[in-house]
């Protein structure tokens, strides 16, 4: 398997997200859901995996 050109690849993708509005946020008056912030990450494992990571 060859080696992952990110330089070729990435800027194709930077342009599609930028093009569709993927991280663009919707503040239409036609939303009726609130907006939410995920302000607390999930923690990362520090040991060896077990259930309770789950």
């Amino acid at each position: 398997m060859a080696a992952y050109d990110w330089k070729a690849v990435e800027p194709r993708w930077h342009k599609w997200w930028l093009d569709e509005e993927i991280y663009r946020f919707d503040d239409s008056l036609e939303s009726q859901r609130l907006p939410y912030v995920v302000d607390n990450p999930p923690r990362y494992a520090s040991g060896a995996l077990h259930v309770g990571h789950a």
